[in-house]
């Protein structure tokens, strides 16, 4: 079993038009309540260019601003927890969070780079219209494509699986 930590947070349109993945640019971001909710949780961008709530109340708070906002979900995405450590050795980032997502629903795994989070199940290498998300029980072919988009795509290496977790707003 492979482990995964929390590296951010991101809120996006839902329920979704076309494919789930990590890539903003393809699930629609809510610029304005990212902002929002950035100067209301007292919070700020980390170096994923997401969200970083770091403990459970600033999430509940967070979840309260999404929940008054209709067609919003709040994103959790998680890296391998071994690729997280090795960035924050490499890089120095101070990635690790304290909220508790065991809950949250697991949509599947994307498989992305992490200096971006583009998808290559988006970039047209495997379908010309994007594949469906990884999931929960094909981590292995997941990691498989991890390492096969590193050669692929050398320009946005190094390719992880990506998880995404959701709290939808009902």
């Amino acid at each position: 079993m492979i482990d995964f930590t929390c590296v951010g947070y991101d809120i996006r349109k839902w329920p979704q038009n076309g494919y789930l993945t990590a890539d903003a640019t393809e699930w629609e971001v809510i610029d304005n309540l990212f902002d929002r909710a950035k100067n209301e949780v007292g919070t700020h961008e980390n170096d994923f260019q997401l969200l970083d709530i770091r403990t459970n109340e600033d999430c509940d708070h967070l979840m309260d601003i999404i929940s008054a906002v209709s067609g919003a979900a709040l994103v959790c995405i998680e890296l391998p927890s071994l690729v997280v450590d090795a960035l924050q050795k490499d890089k120095g980032w101070d990635i690790k969070r304290n909220v508790s997502n065991n809950n949250w629903t697991r949509l599947g795994y994307d498989v992305c780079d992490v200096n971006g989070f583009f998808s290559i199940l988006h970039m047209g290498k495997l379908s010309d219209n994007g594949i469906e998300l990884f999931p929960n029980d094909q981590i292995m072919e997941a990691a498989f494509l991890a390492q096969a988009a590193n050669i692929l795509v050398p320009d946005h290496a190094p390719f992880v699986v990506t998880s995404i977790r959701i709290a939808i707003n009902s």
